[in-house]
């Protein structure tokens, strides 16, 4: 939580582990992260002129990267985050006294940092609704958006599409929405981003009329 009784989400975690490390420790090198993680992280990392690696979502990928080495920060959007340490999985513990470091060394409170974060980046809100579906209106689901960009995301405003994991459209306007069916159950996630609430729940509703 943040000092103004704020949770404090995993995305904006890993942006604010990512310019401590960057701006104070000096660190260059690769930035690993989920398809389902905030492209806060690319734009931070396109100042940097550091790479970015995105894999399907789940640790393990990440991991697999941490192993090649050269990387100085990776995380997902459900929370494992990792930026060092001894083993190349998630470390809530380790990302908590990194934050700690944080703080204690620039003598600012989260909300400081995440408000340079913003003035610099922009804002931005992030949501994620599971549906459950049955196994053939999954399947039917999928051979649509194989088809190609759905008629109702284009004339939204998507122009590119990431099949890393799922359907990751983004829009002009820089928010994007992912259509992932879920490979071990009858559900699926719509995750979505943009630079406030009304956007969100319009990209949803986007999301939900495709379903």
């Amino acid at each position: 939580m943040d000092g103004r009784g704020q949770f404090v989400d995993p995305h904006r975690i890993i942006c604010l582990a990512l310019k401590y490390l960057v701006e104070q420790r000096g660190m260059t090198g690769k930035v690993v992260k989920t398809v389902s993680t905030t492209r806060m992280v690319n734009r931070m990392a396109k100042k940097y002129g550091l790479e970015v690696i995105e894999t399907p979502v789940g640790f393990k990928y990440i991991a697999e990267e941490i192993l090649k080495g050269g990387v100085i920060m990776g995380g997902e959007e459900s929370g494992g985050l990792w930026a060092g340490g001894i083993l190349p999985e998630r470390d809530g513990i380790l990302m908590g006294l990194k934050i700690l470091e944080m703080v204690c060394s620039l003598d600012k409170s989260i909300n400081q940092v995440l408000d340079e974060i913003y003035n610099e980046f922009g804002y931005f809100v992030f949501d994620r609704i599971d549906y459950e579906i049955t196994p053939a209106q999954k399947d039917n689901l999928k051979s649509l958006m194989e088809e190609g960009i759905p008629e109702t995301l284009k004339r939204a405003g998507a122009g590119k599409v990431i099949t890393i994991d799922g359907y990751k459209y983004i829009m002009d306007d820089r928010s994007w929405i992912m259509i992932r069916p879920s490979g071990t159950e009858a559900v699926v996630r719509v995750y979505a981003e943009g630079e406030n609430e009304e956007k969100i729940k319009y990209l949803q509703g986007l999301g939900k009329e495709i379903i």
